[in-house]
């Protein structure tokens, strides 16, 4: 009942806005060679993908999953408990609802509306819109002609510029390939995705005027979590929890008004744009003093602008931006790719991050999440060594003029990154009897940490992270393929003088018969680390929209069974089955996430329609 409501008012919606915005789209983002994702990056790198799939006029997504174990939270749900936070308020199952709703006009614009209901385990259904603990609600148009080019109304994201101000939208990070900095990604975008947080909530706008001048103006008012004491916003949580009472109490604490305009002059070689961002709380923010976050944003507002470049000449391809706030912290980042021989490319990155430069939404390269008092320079190489054959090389160099989280005084590091990866078919040949293909990925990352054995303030010491990993897969028939993955790490620090390490193989058999409405995928997994320093992370197959990477530490056996069955033209039923048992342990994880035993299985099941 309560989705044929909500269709209902998207296509009433949808039918009213056609005629006014027939009077005035980018393309979407391709992402590929993704070698290793944090959780989080992961989960959105999915969520975009499967976007691009979603192109009928109308796409539902029912999805179940839950941990089958029962954790400490519901095993003694009595009122008494759920009021002492010792308890979860609701049922251990995470249930989300995706619907979008999109069509073409003309072949030179579009229009789409989405809802995204979501409840995490641990949580309660409402029942008053909007029904679930978090939710997305959002209108979008795009158009190639005309001077309005696109608009947003609900829930969106937004870039501006290389991140140094606002950045919403999904990034590869440092780690990755340093050519990922000059991929082209939408400065406007639906959020469309079951985040919590990193997005805005309003509307925004994107005009042409004339040739060669673009204006993106928004505005955004959405309430924050957070912890209050009299009257005072003392924490951000972003998590977006609220399974038990403690964090029910934290819900909506706080109010976010985010504004900003764009205003950008395009040539036939270069582009060049000014930015500027304005948040404001209606409640003082003021976290608690830490030595490594004293110069961090606190107050009640923050006015930050920018200027950003793009150029293009022969074989050279430049992109930066230099940004300040109203408390004079600056920061800037400048690259440049060279193209030569065709088929080799190269990258250098500076950056620099003043002590006293605040943001709230800002992502572009950074090893911090803070982007404060930190310069780092990056260069990399790419490009085929023989026939099939292609490397990369990367080293990024970073130094810390301040205290950061973890690091409480100024400190430098490195991170050394090669990869070579092998295709003995090309895109013509992909049909072969026998395609191979495989890579090898080595990082060395070397960084400084609180020394943990003195627990002294201002003694750091070194440490040393080699990781290892390799992946081959092999297409054994047209309808069998198989994937073995290897991932292994050392870690060592210099206050301990021992050696820990961490390895995980990986088998994977995938059967895919074009012919047969079914698909089989089923994954084996032997992992033993040391400890937490030393844990790894293999790729494993899952349903759309579903997180594949798993992060493995202790001793045990993994695997899993993923199945895909296609009903029809326009119905999908997808399911997934998952078991971790680890070796010498009573039991897995802790408070109220504990589960009694040795190991944990987990359900998905997702049934996607498009009609």
């Amino acid at each position: 009942m309560i989705l044929r409501v909500f269709l209902s008012l998207f296509t009433l919606l949808l039918t009213f806005l056609s005629p006014i915005l027939a009077q005035t789209t980018d393309d979407l983002l391709s992402l590929s060679d993704v070698d290793e994702l944090s959780e989080s990056a992961y989960l959105r790198l999915l969520e975009i993908e499967a976007q691009q799939h979603l192109s009928d006029r109308h796409n539902l997504i029912l999805r179940y999953d839950q941990c089958l174990n029962r954790r400490e939270g519901y095993r003694y749900p009595t009122a008494s408990r759920r009021q002492q936070s010792k308890a979860y308020l609701g049922d251990p199952l995470h249930e989300t609802v995706r619907y979008l709703f999109k069509r073409e006009v003309r072949r030179q614009s579009s229009w789409q509306a989405g809802l995204v209901l979501d409840k995490d385990a641990g949580e309660r259904w409402n029942y008053r819109p909007p029904f679930s603990d978090s939710f997305s609600l959002y209108a979008a148009y795009e158009c190639k002609t005309g001077w309005l080019r696109q608009a947003l109304v609900g829930h969106y994201r937004v870039k501006m510029g290389s991140g140094l101000l606002c950045n919403q939208q999904f990034s590869l990070g440092k780690n990755l390939s340093s050519s990922a900095f000059f991929t082209h990604v939408k400065d406007l975008s639906p959020h469309s995705s079951a985040g919590e947080d990193n997005f805005m909530q309003g509307a925004a706008m994107r005009f042409r005027l004339g040739e060669q001048w673009e204006l993106v103006p928004f505005v955004s008012v959405r309430s924050i979590d957070g912890t209050l004491k009299s009257d005072t916003l003392t924490s951000w949580a972003t998590d977006g929890y609220h399974r038990t009472q403690n964090e029910k109490e934290k819900r909506h604490q706080a109010w976010l008004l985010q504004s900003g305009l764009s205003a950008k002059r395009m040539g036939e070689w270069y582009a060049v744009a000014a930015h500027v961002f304005y948040s404001h709380f209606d409640k003082p923010f003021y976290r608690p003093i830490r030595t490594y976050n004293r110069n961090q944003f606190r107050g009640h507002q923050l006015l930050q602008g920018s200027f950003s470049y793009e150029a293009r000449w022969w074989n050279f391809h430049g992109k930066g931006e230099t940004a300040v706030d109203d408390q004079g912290g600056w920061a800037t980042i400048h690259a440049l790719q060279f193209s030569f021989l065709d088929t080799w490319s190269a990258v250098a990155i500076y950056r620099q991050y003043s002590n006293r430069y605040r943001q709230l939404s800002a992502s572009s390269v950074s090893e911090s999440s803070a982007m404060q008092g930190e310069r780092g320079e990056t260069i990399s190489l790419d490009g085929p060594i023989a026939r099939y054959w292609q490397l990369h090389l990367s080293a990024d160099f970073f130094q810390f003029s301040q205290a950061q989280y973890g690091i409480y005084q100024p400190s430098e590091g490195y991170e050394l990154t090669a990869r070579i990866n092998y295709e003995k078919s090309s895109q013509r040949q992909q049909s072969s009897q026998n395609p191979f293909s495989c890579s090898f990925r080595y990082r060395l990352k070397a960084k400084y940490k609180n020394n943990t054995l003195t627990k002294a303030p201002l003694d750091l010491t070194p440490y040393y992270q080699h990781s290892l990993y390799a992946v081959l897969n092999w297409n054994i028939i047209p309808s069998l393929s198989s994937k073995t993955q290897l991932h292994g790490r050392i870690y060592s620090a210099q206050n301990t003088g021992s050696i820990e390490t961490g390895w995980a193989i990986s088998e994977g058999i995938g059967w895919n018969r074009e012919s047969f409405p079914l698909r089989l995928h089923v994954q084996g997994t032997y992992f033993k680390t040391d400890n937490y320093d030393c844990r790894v992370y293999l790729s494993e197959k899952n349903i759309l929209y579903g997180f594949g990477l798993p992060m493995l530490y202790g001793e045990g056996i993994r695997w899993s069974v993923t199945l895909t069955y296609q009903v029809g033209k326009h119905l999908h039923l997808e399911a997934k089955y998952a078991r971790t048992t680890y070796k010498n342990v009573s039991s897995i994880s802790s408070g109220l996430q504990q589960i009694s035993g040795n190991h944990q299985d987990n359900l998905w099941i997702q049934l996607r329609a498009k009609l």
